[in-house]
Parts: C-alpha cells; structure tokens; sequence
C-alpha cells in the first residue's frame, strides 16, 4: 500500500513540473561592451516593465544603456519576471544581455534583455 501511495505522489509531482513552463535564457554571442547598466538597474527594469502590465502585449523599453523588447504576450505577469530575471541570473557578467523564449497553449513569447549599448 505504501509502495502505491509513493508511486501516485512521483507521478504527481512529475506531472507537476513537467506542467510548469520552462525559462531558460540564450545568452548572446556578444560580450565586454563597455556601456553597460549595472545589475541592479537591469533587475529594476524587469520589475518595472513586467510590473506595469507590459507582459500583455508587444512592448519596447529602453533605459540607459539597456534595451528590454517583447515579442508576443505572456500569459501573467509572473512568468515575465521569471523569463527576465532568468536572462540576468544566467547571462549578466558573461554576455551583454540574452533572450528568453516562452510558448504554452495560447502564447508564443521572445522576451529579449540587452544590457548593454556597444555603439
């Protein structure tokens, strides 16, 4: 009876991840651009440009140095934050910015962060 009760819980909780989307961030090929924002002001534009609806729809936002472009709509306001905060967490330091691509049932979403400005 255990052994049921275990296997039921595993196959709950894999149908739960599998059901979660996914965000992994595609670094650009670019990298050491000297006009950069700094961490801090990159992860304030996510919170603002995801925090003030723009997840609903195709945006653009440009801030200092940074560049923020939504393709399509995420389906809340969280996975925006998610896709964004993914792209800083795995690309600043390393690249000038990286793109975060987003599908489910009924979006189909690139979400595009450059930190940078190599002009």
């Amino acid at each position: 009876m255990r052994f049921a009760f275990a296997a039921i819980s595993v196959m709950a909780l894999a149908g739960t991840l599998f059901a979660s989307p996914a965000f992994a961030a595609d670094c650009y090929h670019a990298s050491k651009c000297s006009n950069c924002e700094s961490i801090y002001s990159v992860e304030s534009a996510c919170q603002w440009f995801c925090g003030n609806g723009y997840w609903q729809q195709s945006a653009s936002f440009p801030w200092g140095y940074g560049h923020i472009t939504l393709d399509g709509a995420f389906n809340a306001e969280i996975n925006c934050i998610t896709a964004c905060t993914d792209i800083v967490q795995q690309c600043y330091g390393y690249q000038d910015g990286g793109i975060n691509t987003y599908s489910d049932s009924d979006h189909n979403t690139r979400l595009d962060v450059n930190f940078c400005n190599c002009e």
